[in-house]
């Protein structure tokens, strides 16, 4: 483990629990963050590659899916960017809900659903998420 790692699980809380994000594109939402493997979630680090192309790509009035939504971030920022409906789609249960529970804290149209996207064709399955 890291200098900064180490640092950082003595500094940061333990417990999850909801909490506003204060930086990067899902500044200001609401979610259940766990430390242990969202700080850069929290910090506004999460996928940093991808940030520059959601704040280009996506604009008010869009309507947007999240496929593979895991616990919502992604839902909840492209919400937030197109001011418009979202589409949340994961195969896990225990996904959707966790997806659900962060959007109850927040006040974005997104609907979510569980299942699976896939495209199939006579001899083999190609799944995308």
């Amino acid at each position: 483990m890291s200098l900064s790692s180490s640092v950082m699980k003595l500094l940061l809380p333990k417990e999850p629990a909801f909490r506003r994000l204060p930086l990067g594109l899902g500044a200001g939402i609401v979610m259940n963050i766990d430390f242990d493997y969202q700080a850069r979630t929290f910090f506004g680090l999460y996928e940093n590659e991808i940030q520059s192309h959601i704040k280009r790509l996506v604009q008010p009035g869009m309507r947007c899916f999240d496929l593979g939504s895991c616990a919502g971030y992604y839902s909840l920022v492209l919400a937030k960017f197109c001011n418009d409906q979202v589409l949340a789609v994961d195969g896990s249960t225990e996904n959707v809900e966790r997806t659900r529970q962060n959007l109850a804290r927040n006040d974005f149209p997104v609907t979510v659903i569980e299942g699976w996207i896939a495209a199939t064709d006579d001899e083999d399955f190609v799944s995308l998420d």
